[in-house]
């Protein structure tokens, strides 16, 4: 079904496999392949296809006639011959293909398409895949991919009342030969549902193989291999998740699946480097059909990895895939069922940090990973002042990553960020010095999306500031969010200050205290508070804006007849003018 020019046996057998002996297990096995970072000389990226059939409405088809009897468990036997409903991925639609069971295990049945018995996959590939599927595999010599993930996450479902699952080794019709990648396997929900079915859109029916199936390419996948057992962990995980979540969204599903794979020892690291490549991918927004989804997979997977390394463990994903609720909502939801007070914007901050960090020291490890290396591209350095940078665009909860260096120790540099859509922006700022950390700080916006901040903020030795923006959704807003920002940089030149003190001539008791400033500031609005006496009558209250200058009207009650009255503007924290008033 595919084209015949890519059955290269250099490829999924000689090279594929020598090259596999000399790696190490964090670069064994992974879902997606990308030439870029494996196989340069070949163009080859191998992608799952269930999000796919999900973006196809393929999901969730309700039957419009019911059997009148529930389905009743076969009776198999090695040699057993079976037709199966497949997927043509070229077009999405069904066809019919002819598979003979192969072995049968405590815990699997494994199917091969007749046509690559012999030709793609042998008795000893079969065999070899039992024995990860239920015995052993790379992270653990005694238990098999099944023992893993059901204990991890729980059991299947049960369709077909056989507590074995299916595994249909397949040479999966894709586009293949038109787009450079093809589809390592898939989990399709149809195969859930008993009765007639009709697609809701198309209006054609639908059949289901009623069973608890996976489906596996063998062509270019190399079954046999620790990329071909990651597969299988990664559809299982679907598989599984399905019985608990039937909605749950792509991102949500495809970053466990991604997880599922690293606990039975095949880890993505093909993926992270794709997401180090274009980390202003969107976390939440899957990509469509066609478009590149390897960032995407290296995003999910790191964020359920996060997840797992610093809010409970394996049982923290559990929670994840048994939840109910989806997306955002469903892991504020398990954050809160796992006793934690933060919510899903707090942890994505500390996420896009630790992404860039990855320090396992610093701050007691908040932005480092423990299983995983991962280094992130810069979006753009500046090494020179003033700068003045529009129309940055970034999507929702993606992230871009801003380096300022090259300003002499102790110098300081005033930074303007504006945005300009409609949804909120989350930036951290990241302070360096010879390369480790030494400040992780937030800063402030308006209500307009405006801010300022002098960077470094301390006068600790800071050679290297990186601020990171990212781009906050509407909690559940349906679609994608794009929003340009602006920013300036410039080496700080210290606010100057004049104020003036105007005492009303007929209230003696009434005073305007008026800041003019020598430049004008976008972000926090100066605060003054006042002392009589030494004791505290306002506190750190915001002034009135009129125009680019700032105002505080006081008024002193008749009741009080202070000896001194103190006031105190501040910003930033900074205290920048202070006087005295004569109450007399």
């Amino acid at each position: 079904m595919k084209d015949t020019t890519r059955k290269s046996s250099n490829l999924r057998h000689s090279n594929f496999l020598t090259l596999t002996q000399q790696l190490s297990l964090k670069t064994l096995a992974f879902l997606v392949i990308s030439s870029t970072y494996l196989f340069p000389f070949h163009t080859i990226a191998l992608i799952c296809g269930t999000p796919d059939l999900r973006a196809s409405n393929l999901w969730n088809i309700p039957p419009v006639d019911l059997p009148s009897s529930p389905a009743q468990k076969q009776v198999l036997k090695v040699g057993d011959q079976v037709s199966f409903y497949a997927i043509d991925f070229r077009n999405y639609n069904q066809y019919r293909t002819k598979a003979t069971l192969r072995t049968i295990g405590d815990f699997c049945y494994i199917f091969v398409e007749d046509s690559q018995w012999q030709l793609t996959i042998t008795a000893k590939v079969v065999q070899n895949l039992n024995r990860v599927f239920e015995k052993l595999t790379l992270s653990d010599g005694n238990r098999g991919i099944y023992q893993i993930e059901t204990q991890a996450f729980g059991h299947p479902p049960n369709i077909d009342n056989d507590d074995r699952i299916y595994i249909l080794l397949l040479d999966i019709p894709d586009r293949f030969r038109f787009q450079g990648e093809f589809i390592g396997g898939y989990f399709n929900p149809i195969d859930q549902a008993h009765g007639k079915l009709i697609h809701p859109q198309l209006q054609k029916q639908m059949w289901s193989n009623e069973r608890d199936i996976i489906y596996i390419d063998t062509d270019p996948l190399n079954v046999g291999s620790n990329e071909g057992f990651g597969t299988v962990a990664h559809e299982f995980q679907h598989l599984i998740h399905w019985r608990h979540d039937q909605n749950e969204e792509i991102w949500v599903n495809e970053g466990i699946s991604e997880y599922a794979m690293l606990l039975c020892g095949y880890s993505s690291v093909e993926h992270l480097q794709a997401f180090g490549q274009k980390p202003n991918t969107s976390l939440t927004n899957w990509p469509a059909d066609g478009q590149n989804q390897l960032p995407s997979y290296g995003a999910t997977y790191l964020w359920i990895l996060y997840l797992d390394e610093h809010y409970g463990g394996t049982s923290f994903v559990s929670s994840l895939v048994k939840n109910r609720s989806v997306g955002i909502s469903g892991i504020n939801q398990v954050l809160q069922l796992h006793g934690f007070r933060q919510s899903f914007s707090s942890v994505f901050s500390d996420w896009k940090v630790a992404n860039y960090l990855d320090d396992e020291i610093f701050d007691q490890g908040r932005f480092g990973y423990r299983k995983i290396n991962i280094k992130v591209k810069t979006h753009r350095k500046h090494r020179s002042y003033p700068i003045n940078v529009t129309g940055d665009r970034l999507e929702g909860y993606a992230t871009h990553y801003l380096e300022f260096s090259n300003f002499r120790i102790g110098q300081q540099i005033s930074f303007d960020f504006e945005s300009r859509g409609r949804f909120p922006f989350d930036i951290r700022t990241i302070e360096l010095a010879r390369g480790r950390p030494i400040n992780v700080n937030n800063l402030q916006l308006s209500n307009s999306g405006r801010g300022n901040q002098i960077l470094p903020s301390t006068d600790e030795m800071a050679d290297t500031v990186v601020v990171v923006p990212s781009l906050e959704e509407l909690t559940n807003v349906l679609g994608k969010s794009i929003s340009p920002y602006d920013y300036r940089a410039e080496v700080d030149r210290e606010v100057m200050t004049q104020t003036f003190v105007l005492k009303n001539p007929i209230h003696s008791r009434y005073w305007e205290i008026l800041m003019v400033l020598s430049k004008k500031i976008l972000s926090e609005t100066p605060q003054i508070s006042v002392l009589t006496d030494q004791k505290l009558l306002v506190s750190k209250t915001p002034m009135q804006q009129i125009q680019d200058n700032y105002v505080y009207q006081l008024y002193l009650p008749p009741r009080m007849a202070p000896n001194t009255i103190l006031w105190q503007i501040y910003y930033l924290d900074r205290q920048i003018s202070a006087g005295n008033l004569n109450s007399q």
